[in-house]
Formats: C-alpha cells, structure tokens, sequence
C-alpha cells in the first residue's frame, strides 16, 4: 500500500506476501464463473443475515431470549469449541434452504456445477468425490459471533466463501465470496475485484426464493491506488484490532503476548475477525492480531484484504500466502484450523507497532 505524503511502502523487512494484483481492467463477463461466485455468495450471505436479524428481533425479550440461547449438544466436525445455539441451527437451515430455492444458474461453461454446502453447523454427507464434472463449495458460517449476538445483538457476520475445482483431482480454486456484517455494510470479492454494499435490513419477513436489497457502493480501489494526508495515515497505520473479543482468556492471553499494543496504538478494538472486513478493506484499519490458528471461514476477511493489497505474516514474520493455504486446504475433507496465527497489516508502521508491543516481552526479533 502506498500513502501520500512521507509514507513508506508495505513490506518493511518482510518478503511480498500478496498474489499479484490485477484491477486494471476485470476479464470475466457477467456470466463468468468468479463474477457467478461472488454474486450468489452475496445473495446467500444477504439473504441469511436478513433471516437472522429478523428471527432474532423476535426473541429481544428476556421471556423470549431463552428459546434461541439454549446450546444445541452436538459434536461437528471443525470446531471444538462452544456448541452452537439454536439460532445457529435455525440460520444454517435457512442457508440450505436458500441454495436449494435459488440456486445459480447452471451454465456448462461457466457454471459452478455440483454444489457442496460445508460449515461449521454442515459436514458433507453423500458426496463422490470420482464424481466427474466440476464440484463447487459453498463455505458459509451463517452466524460467526454467535456470542456477540446472544449478549450484545450486534457485532456478528454471515460468511460466504466459494471454491471450485473442474474435475475430479484437479486443484481447488478459490473464485470468491461474500461478508455481510449485522449493521448491513458488506463486502463482496471475485478474483479480480473486491465491492462494498449496504444490504437493507429492514426486520420484515422475507421468503426463502426473495432477496433482500442491496444497495451496490462500487468496487473497493486497491491500497496502492490510494494516497493519504500524512495525518490521515498516521491514525490508520496506528489503529489496529485483536481476535479476542468476547473472551477474557484471550484478551488476557494477548495481554501477555504484546503487553504495550494498547498504549502504543492510536486505537485498538477487541472485536476483529470477519466483522473487521469492512473496515479492513476501506482502509480503516491498520493492522489485526490473530493469537490463535483459525479455520477457512473465520479467515474470509483476509481474502479480500489480500486482492487489495494487505500483508499478513506469522508472529515470526514469514509471509503467509492466504489463498494458495486456503486453495491447499479447500477439499471438503479439510475443516481443521489450517490458517496460523497473524498479522495483517497495510503500512510499515503497523508492522512496527506490533514489533514493539512484543519487544517489551523479548519476542520481537
């Protein structure tokens, strides 16, 4: 990322973590299969966050907040950690039945063939992987920060994130996908474009094959594209987020790790993840600090921060390639946590924070 005046380039001491970028011109048409991708992930993920915000709106009450708050017992594949709730399941429902209701148009040549829907509340089930033809993922968490949604009703995201492959042993490809926060602003991303929207979301009761409005804001300029006042870019390189929101063991944890990252940062928020990918992405963000690895689906937000040009490094600072790992990771058989804990940051400086929050604990190197 470039900045006006005496801002630096990205990548201080690290190698080029970005693919090459191409916005110049988009190749695909409209009936492409990465700008097929991104649309229906936004349709999915819009549609699903309009479902949970009006089922949720149901249940404001404290005599109605207990039906939606009870822990569904189950064990699934890829998240060991807290069970959903029953609004996880009742939005993962609604994502099935979404896909089934709407589904892409199929399109031999630039269609998306057969489709796998795969999640932390979904495992695939009856799929042949020596099926010939091209298979297609559709990664969706309805609800990442079911938390924050119990406790606060705000602060969540539907993930969307779409791979592909033509043939049976063929490579995956990632092609897009789609992040909708709970206050409607949303980005959307192909391989050759990242585009911000507003989805409407308006309470009322939409049925399954309706879609909610979204309001288009344009594609989203890579970093490089765009030059800042110095003081402008000061307070972004210096503000940042941690993924630790909602656990005191996690806060505690980053405490430990980078005991100065909340007194050297201009602003540092708590709650990062997929609900970060705005402000990431509209450069209002510096840098993130993931402590932990994570799975596919609650990295998405990097997808996009990559095609515009962010960086993201491990806390030894070796370069983490987010697309080749999640293109490596993307068969249905692979929903571990295969994306280590990171940095992302877009301008020097942000990087140097980080170095010297850990300095004072003898990490940084």
């Amino acid at each position: 990322m470039k900045f006006g005046g005496s801002g630096g380039v990205i990548l201080a001491d690290v190698d080029a973590v970005s693919q090459p970028q191409h916005f110049d011109t988009p190749r695909l048409s409209a009936a492409g299969r990465d700008e097929l991708a991104r649309r229906w992930a936004l349709t999915y993920a819009a549609s699903t966050m309009h479902f949970v915000r009006w089922k949720t709106v149901q249940f404001e009450r404290f005599e109605g907040s207990g039906e939606w708050r009870q822990k569904q017992f189950v064990t699934y594949h890829g998240h060991p950690g807290k069970p959903p709730l029953n609004i996880d399941a009742a939005a993962q429902e609604r994502f099935v039945e979404l896909v089934a209701r709407q589904p892409p148009p199929d399109d031999a040549d630039n269609g998306l063939g057969e489709l796998l829907i795969l999640g932390e509340e979904a495992t695939v089930t009856g799929w042949d992987p020596d099926r010939p033809g091209r298979t297609t993922i559709l990664r969706a968490d309805p609800i990442d920060g079911t938390s924050s949604l119990a406790h606060c009703g705000d602060g969540f995201a539907t993930v969307v994130t779409v791979e592909s492959r033509r043939q049976p042993g063929a490579d995956w490809k990632h092609l897009g996908g789609a992040i909708v926060r709970s206050d409607g602003l949303t980005v959307s991303w192909s391989r050759t474009q990242v585009q911000a929207h507003h989805v409407v979301l308006d309470l009322s009761r939409l049925d399954a094959d309706k879609r909610p409005n979204i309001i288009d804001l344009g594609p989203i300029p890579p970093f490089a594209a765009v030059e800042l006042d110095e003081d402008v870019r000061q307070a972004v390189a210096t503000s940042g987020a941690s993924v630790a929101a909602h656990s005191s063991k996690r806060r505690e944890a980053l405490r430990a790790k980078f005991p100065d990252l909340q007194v050297l940062s201009n602003h540092l928020d708590y709650r990062a993840g997929t609900t970060a990918a705005w402000q990431l992405c509209n450069g209002m963000l510096g840098f993130i600090v993931e402590l932990n690895a994570t799975t596919i689906h609650d990295s998405a937000h990097l997808l996009p921060y990559t095609l515009l040009g962010g960086n993201i490094v491990t806390h030894e600072y070796e370069p983490v390639r987010i697309i080749e790992l999640i293109q490596d990771h993307a068969d249905p058989t692979n929903l571990e946590k295969v994306v280590p804990p990171y940095i992302a940051f877009t301008d020097r400086e942000s990087l140097e924070i980080v170095k010297a929050a850990a300095r004072a604990d003898g990490r940084s190197r």
